[in-house]
């Protein structure tokens, strides 16, 4: 039994060490959704429909067509900053309509992001 310092310190460990993936999924009506994980397969199978759990937009949009990309090896706060950042730029390549998560609010507007 791990007393709670110790509980404390691998929880750090773990969101401070290169154990997260950012992905991004293609749904069915081609609109994006990056999101964040330590497991890559199970969250995907989330977003499938076969496990429990997954995003309210994929299914919206009828469902997952395919893993569009995928980047591992970030610590948590990394990972976030990543999500953020390719949400972002999805949004104002493609449209804040047809782009979700990675902490992009709804009524977002892609000002002053340039496309390369």
């Amino acid at each position: 039994m791990l007393n709670r310092f110790e509980r404390l310190e691998r929880k750090h460990k773990f969101r401070n060490g290169p154990n997260f993936t950012v992905y991004v999924v293609l749904t069915e009506d081609n609109c994006y959704y990056v999101g964040m994980t330590h497991n890559l397969y199970r969250r995907f199978r989330q977003h499938q429909g076969i496990s429990k759990g997954g995003s309210d937009f994929v299914k919206r949009h009828g469902g997952v067509a395919r893993l569009f990309s995928s980047v591992s090896g970030f610590n948590h706060h990394d990972a976030r900053q990543f999500e953020s950042n390719q949400a972002k730029y999805l949004a104002s390549v493609f449209g804040a309509e047809r782009v979700a998560g990675g902490g992009l609010p709804t009524n977002f507007v892609a000002k002053g992001l340039t496309v390369p």
